[in-house]
């Protein structure tokens, strides 16, 4: 009888790590440059069809936000459009979150005036590789295994919709913000704090930074999402919790009162001078021989009626 097979070990911690750390990135590269390598490989040509685009646009825009970076002045003005006056491109498709790359590849190649080639094709590379990585990240935090993370994260990346945009990274920026948002979103659900919902205003608010077109649709998705988690009796607690982070309740500043005692009508008449009083409880306008008498602890003469009444009364013996 054949021996049952034994279960295999679990991967140690190191291994994890490496996978998590470099096997994970490296995958993600080598399935970009392989599925994308018409697109993006070599990275300094320029092809035929990318005459009839926005490559010329998208190269220039490189070019604009790298030198504004470097010379520290905003890259949303340019002197070099309407001279004199220049030309403010804030509605302008610009995707300044890419001047790091830029930076990078005029770094790499000692400052040549062909840098924004390179690093537009950087860029593309960029979007899908992250993308993938992310999408990963973000269907693990929600619950799938390896493999099925894996097999999403190649899906997602390399999808027809993003395939029709490969070319112009300020729409192909979408494919990482998205999985990123997703898993900024997981993330501050699952354990609600104020670190994890600035990481996720930020994410959110990054988006303009790499793609004008979606960053409004991605916090109007945000928005919807939550609006519609309200509907569900399982969200409701959870989207409590996070909006106490932002409001939380302010506690009272005292107690509320004590209700005071009952106390006998008609109204007392005091008896007895200096700090004692003895409150009669009077019948018909008169106390009559066998009524109880009621006294109140020793009080100031100054305290109102109503705190009178708030007092400790003990009884005592008929008079």
């Amino acid at each position: 009888m054949a021996n049952a097979a034994a279960p295999r070990s679990a991967p140690s911690p190191a291994a994890r790590r490496a996978w998590q750390w470099l096997g994970l990135p490296a995958l993600c590269l080598l399935s970009t440059l392989l599925l994308l390598n018409n697109e993006v490989l070599p990275l300094g040509a320029v092809r035929a069809e990318d005459l009839a685009s926005d490559y010329g646009l998208l190269t220039w825009n490189l070019w604009a936000t790298t030198e504004s970076a470097l010379r520290g002045e905003s890259p949303y003005h340019t002197r070099l459009l309407y001279h004199p006056l220049g030309a403010n491109l804030a509605v302008h498709t610009l995707g300044p979150g890419f001047a790091p790359l830029g930076i990078l590849m005029r770094a790499v190649l000692g400052g040549r005036s062909d840098y924004p080639l390179y690093a537009h094709r950087l860029a593309i590379v960029v979007c899908f590789a992250l993308g993938m990585l992310l999408a990963y990240r973000a269907l693990c935090a929600m619950g799938a295994s390896a493999p099925a993370a894996v097999a999403g994260g190649v899906g997602w990346a390399f999808a027809a919709c993003w395939r029709l945009i490969v070319a112009n990274q300020t729409l192909s920026a979408a494919c990482f913000l998205l999985p990123a948002v997703t898993l900024g979103v997981v993330a501050f659900v699952r354990r609600p704090s104020t670190v994890r919902l600035a990481v996720l205003a930020l994410l959110v608010g990054a988006g303009v930074y790499f793609s004008e077109y979606f960053a409004v649709f991605i916090a109007a998705a945000v928005l919807v999402v939550a609006l519609a988690a309200t509907t569900s009796s399982g969200t409701r607690a959870v989207l409590s919790r996070c909006a106490a982070l932002v409001a939380p309740p302010r506690s009272a500043s005292r107690a509320p009162p004590s209700p005071s005692p009952r106390v006998p009508w008609p109204p007392f008449r005091s008896c007895g001078r200096g700090r004692r009083r003895t409150l009669v409880r009077r019948r018909r306008g008169r106390s009559s021989p066998g009524a109880p008498t009621w006294r109140a602890s020793s009080f100031p003469t100054r305290r109102s009626p109503r705190s009178i009444a708030a007092g400790s009364l003990r009884r005592c013996t008929p008079a």
